[in-house]
């Protein structure tokens, strides 16, 4: 699952916008911020470029199709360090469904 987390975190993806891609239809996610964002918020938009490095990756199968990732990440550019929580659900390939950052202070 590391490898799928990577497309979404990835620098020139994030800045083509192609990252949105790997979210499912009906994405969530609960920002560092407390901000609720969906897939449509994401749709053309052009993430800033960072430099990540994903921590403790651990993934726990919740049925056969879905899988809970967790981790830490620490942004190299910001030095922003946070708890992140994915749920990825496999329909005809695997996409994120649900993610939640909480900063690390």
């Amino acid at each position: 699952m590391l490898e799928y987390e990577m497309l979404h975190l990835d620098a020139a993806r994030r800045l083509s916008g192609e990252y949105a891609d790997i979210l499912h239809d009906d994405y969530m996610e609960f920002g560092q911020s407390g901000r609720v964002t969906r897939k449509s918020d994401y749709v053309g938009f052009k993430m800033p470029e960072s430099d990540f490095e994903v921590i403790g990756y651990r993934v726990k199968d919740l049925s056969d199709n879905s899988k809970l990732a967790t981790y830490i990440l620490i942004d190299k550019v910001t030095n922003n360090k946070s708890n992140r929580s994915s749920i990825w659900v496999n329909e005809d390939g695997w996409k994120l469904y649900f993610h939640q950052g909480t900063k690390v202070n």
